[in-house]
C-alpha cells in the first residue's frame, strides 16, 4: 500500500518526498525499508534518524527532517490502532462444520458459522451468524454463541450458559465452572449446588484461561464492552457492569456488584458481597475489602483511598522511629487508669461499637446471638481485623485456638470479661 493512501486512511498529513510502497509496520531497531516505524514520544525521534525505516508515523506537534517521509497526525495513539489495524493478518474461515465435531440433538447452527476440528456440543446449542469456534472447544448443553463471536481453541462454555455477540473467548477460557461454595455444619462439609448459569453481554473479551463461574441463582453477569485479561477469576453471582477493565490475575469474590467503567489493575482482589460504584479504580496489588463509591481511586492492603495510601508509603520507613517515640512518651505519662475502671459498663458498648464499624453496619442491629458469618457475611479477614483492635484495646492476646469458637457478639463478650477478670487477679 502506498504511503499516501495510508495517510488518506489514516486521516494524517503526508510530509516528505518519495511516496513508497509499504509492506509492513515494525519497531526502529527490526524496520526495513519497507516498514513503517511509529514514535510515539518526542524523545525517540532522535533514534529514528539510525533505523532503516521507509516511513515514519508521528504526532504532528513533533518535528522531523523532511528527508525522511512520515506522516504526521493530530490523533497519533488512534493513528497507530488503525495501522496496526491495517496490517492485521486476516482469517478468512470457511463456514461449516468439521467432520470431528460431535453435534447434540436440536442444536441450531446458522449457515454462515465455522466449527472446527474436536469440538463437542450437548443439545439444544445455538450458534449465531458468522460465529468460528476454533479446534478442541466444549459447549454444553443449551449453551447460546452469539452472531460474530470467537471461541479460540480449549475453551469451555458449560450448559445453559450465554456469550453475547462479537465476543472474543481466548485459549482456555472456562465459562460457567461450578462456584466455590461451601457449608460447614458440625464435622459435615457441604457443598453448595449452584443451579444458576454464566451470561456475558455483546462484545466482551476474556483472556487466556480466565474462569467466569456460574450463579448459585439466576446468573454471574459480564456487561457488555468489558474487556478481561488472561488469569482472571470472577465468582459466582457477581456482576460486572459495561466498559471495565479486569487486568490479569485481578479476582472477583462472589455476589459482588461492580458498576461501569470499572478498573481492576493487575493482582488486585475485590473481596465477595461489595459494590464498586462506576468509574473505580484499583490499583495494582491492592485489596478491596469495602464497598467503594463511584469514581474512587484506592490502593494498598487493604485498599485505601490513594491519596492516604500514598501518604502511608511516604511515612512507612519511619514508622519504627515513631513507635520508639510513642512509646516513650507512654512511659513518662502517669497511668491513671486501672484495669478495674476498664470494666466498667461502657465497655461493653465499646466493644459493640468497634464491631458495627468492621462489618459497617449501625451497632443497634447486632443482635448478641447473631453469626456473624452468616448474618453479615464476616470473612475471617475482617474477624481478624476486629479482633486485633480489641487486643490493642484492652491490651490483652487473643491466641489462634480460642478464635474458632467467638462467632457472635456474645461469645466475644463473655470471652473478654472472663480475660479482663484474670488480668485483675
Amino acid at each position: 500500500m502506498r504511503l499516501s493512501e495510508i495517510a488518506d486512511y489514516l486521516g494524517g498529513e503526508f510530509v516528505g518526498c518519495g511516496d513508497l510502497e509499504i509492506r509492513g509496520i515494525a519497531l526502529p531497531d527490526e524496520a526495513g525499508p519497507s516498514d513503517i516505524v511509529y514514535i510515539e514520544k518526542q524523545k525517540y525521534l532522535e533514534g529514528a534518524s539510525n533505523s532503516r525505516a521507509g516511513a515514519f508515523l508521528i504526532d504532528k506537534r513533533f518535528s522531523l527532517n523532511r528527508s525522511r517521509p512520515f506522516i504526521a497526525t493530530a490523533s497519533p495513539r488512534i493513528a497507530f490502532i488503525k495501522l496496526l489495524q491495517l496490517f492485521q493478518p486476516r482469517n478468512v474461515h470457511a463456514p461449516g462444520i468439521h467432520p470431528t465435531v460431535i453435534v447434540g440433538s436440536e442444536c441450531r447452527i446458522d449457515s454462515s458459522a465455522t466449527i472446527m476440528a474436536g469440538c463437542v456440543l450437548g443439545d439444544r446449542v445455538v450458534i449465531e451468524q458468522s460465529a468460528v469456534i476454533h479446534p478442541l472447544c466444549f459447549l454444553g448443553s443449551g449453551v447460546k454463541i452469539g452472531a460474530g463471536s470467537v471461541l479460540h481453541p480449549n475453551v469451555v462454555v458449560e450448559h445453559d450458559c450465554q456469550v453475547g455477540k462479537r465476543c472474543v473467548l481466548k485459549p482456555g477460557v472456562v465459562l460457567g465452572a461450578e462456584g466455590f461454595g461451601y457449608h460447614d455444619e458440625g464435622a459435615t462439609r457441604y457443598r453448595i449446588p449452584h443451579l444458576g448459569r454464566a451470561v456475558l453481554g455483546d462484545g466482551v473479551e476474556l483472556g487466556a484461561n480466565t474462569t467466569v463461574d456460574r450463579a448459585i441463582l439466576g446468573a454471574t453477569y459480564v456487561g457488555d464492552e468489558t474487556k478481561v485479561d488472561n488469569l482472571v477469576q470472577i465468582g459466582h453471582n457477581c456482576s460486572i457492569g459495561s466498559k471495565c477493565y479486569l487486568v490479569a490475575q485481578s479476582g472477583v469474590g462472589g455476589s459482588t456488584v461492580v458498576g461501569s467503567g470499572v478498573t481492576l489493575a493487575g493482582q488486585s482482589g475485590v473481596s465477595d458481597h461489595l459494590r464498586i460504584g462506576d468509574g473505580a479504580i484499583v490499583i495494582g496489588k491492592s485489596a478491596v475489602r469495602q464497598s467503594l463509591e463511584p469514581g474512587e481511586i484506592v490502593g494498598g492492603v487493604p485498599a485505601l483511598p490513594i491519596r492516604l495510601e500514598n501518604e502511608i508509603s511516604r511515612l512507612l520507613p519511619q514508622l519504627p522511629e515513631l513507635v520508639h517515640r510513642v512509646e516513650r512518651l507512654e512511659q513518662s505519662r502517669s497511668r491513671t487508669e486501672t484495669a478495674v475502671e476498664r470494666r466498667n459498663v461502657s465497655w461493653r458498648q465499646k466493644v459493640r461499637d468497634m464491631l458495627a464499624e468492621n462489618l459497617r453496619v449501625k451497632s443497634e442491629v447486632i443482635d448478641e446471638g447473631m453469626d456473624l458469618k452468616e448474618e453479615f457475611n464476616a470473612d475471617s479477614l475482617t474477624v481478624l481485623n476486629f479482633l486485633t483492635e480489641i487486643e490493642s484495646e484492652f491490651n490483652i492476646s487473643v491466641p489462634d485456638h480460642d478464635v474458632r469458637g467467638l462467632k457472635t457478639l456474645g461469645d466475644i463478650l463473655h470471652y473478654l470479661e472472663k480475660r479482663l477478670a484474670e488480668k485483675e487477679e
